[in-house]
């Protein structure tokens, strides 16, 4: 059986960058195709203090292989936390997700 090996008409990720003791969490997408659809990014945080829930979403448009960032938090960082982050992204008839990888956190 022949195997696929088409790209995908859009890839996404979860970007986290540290900055003093902050953490900013941004989803970035990259379509192959010029066009636009909606996304949703959804944060999770918990450590000591408790736990807290952001989530955004909304529109976006893309230029073929451009990166398209959306969405934007910014949180207390401390090692001691636990970060988690997942973006849904549809784009025409394709719908794609992904995760923070925990790894990038540090």
């Amino acid at each position: 059986m022949p195997v696929d090996h088409a790209p995908s008409a859009v890839h996404c990720e979860v970007d986290a960058v540290l900055s003093g003791d902050h953490i900013t969490l941004r989803g970035v997408i990259t379509a192959a195709r010029d066009g636009g659809g909606s996304y949703t990014l959804a944060v999770d945080k918990s450590g000591a203090a408790g736990t807290s829930r952001i989530k955004q979403g909304g529109a976006f448009s893309a230029v073929a292989a451009q990166r398209v960032d959306v969405g934007n938090v910014v949180l207390d960082y401390s090692a001691a936390n636990r970060y988690a982050a997942r973006l849904d992204v549809s784009f025409g008839d394709v719908t794609v997700q992904c995760d923070l990888d925990p790894e990038t956190v540090k």
